[in-house]
């Protein structure tokens, strides 16, 4: 990986196929890598990833995290590169606050609903 110009920091999460990294790159910058064991996918699943790193390639809008880079390496699988989003995605916010027991001001509710509708236009 490191040839490729991003070394890794620390793990950040983990799936059923794969893991996300955070990484940094040449240019310094902090990214989140996720990465994919397509071996042990099958072929509709394999297919399935390919076409998730052309939706994500491109998707350019300001509230979808940005897609950099995708490459394949043999120990590690598909590997996607985004820009990193310090304070974690929607997801995890909900469960922070679930876990805390607090909720959200519908306030905040409307304007992540009015910005994934637009992201989805």
């Amino acid at each position: 990986m490191a040839s490729r110009g991003y070394s890794r920091i620390r793990k950040v999460g983990e799936g059923s196929f794969g893991k996300a990294w955070l990484v940094r790159g040449r240019d310094g910058r902090e990214y989140i890598m996720k990465t994919i064991d397509v071996k042990r996918m099958d072929k509709k699943q394999r297919n399935e990833a390919r076409n998730e790193v052309k939706v994500l390639s491109s998707l350019k809008h300001p509230y979808v995290v940005c897609y950099r880079d995708s490459f394949f390496e043999e120990a590690s699988g598909l590997c996607i590169i985004m820009d990193y989003a310090e304070g974690g995605d929607l997801a995890d916010r909900i469960r922070k606050a679930r876990d805390a027991g607090v909720g959200f001001p519908e306030a905040q509710i409307v304007r992540w609903l009015s910005q994934a509708a637009l992201a989805l236009k």
